[in-house]
């Protein structure tokens, strides 16, 4: 699938990939709440955050075509530092559970107003 028309046409909606990318939002808009609805918090938005910045990142390359670099070693170097930003956010540490953190029970909380 190729979006690549002529300078003088565009090929505007009719482009077959937003149809692609409109069904990609919607699945990933109901994903993202249906894990908020079963899951922790905190960990269902930093993996969303690092899913969506990854795809915007690789979209930008695949669909876009940006270039990676104008000779291998700007390539190999960008393909690394993608690498690293995977592996760091694989290694990030989980997020502690907001009740172990607390020490005073609940009802002693007092709002101020």
């Amino acid at each position: 699938m190729s979006c690549r028309p002529p300078p003088s046409e565009d090929p505007g909606v009719t482009c077959p990939w937003v149809l692609v990318a409109g069904l990609a939002a919607g699945a990933s808009f109901y994903a993202s709440a249906r894990s908020l609805q079963v899951g922790e918090d905190v960990s269902v938005i930093a993996v969303t955050s690092v899913a969506a910045n990854m795809s915007a990142i690789l979209a930008g390359v695949v669909v876009f075509g940006d270039p990676m670099g104008s000779d291998a070693l700007e390539v190999i170097v960008r393909k690394a530092a993608f690498a690293m930003v995977r592996a760091g956010a694989a290694l990030m540490p989980a997020p502690v559970c907001a009740a172990d953190a607390v020490t005073e029970p609940e009802s002693r909380i007092v709002l101020q107003s």
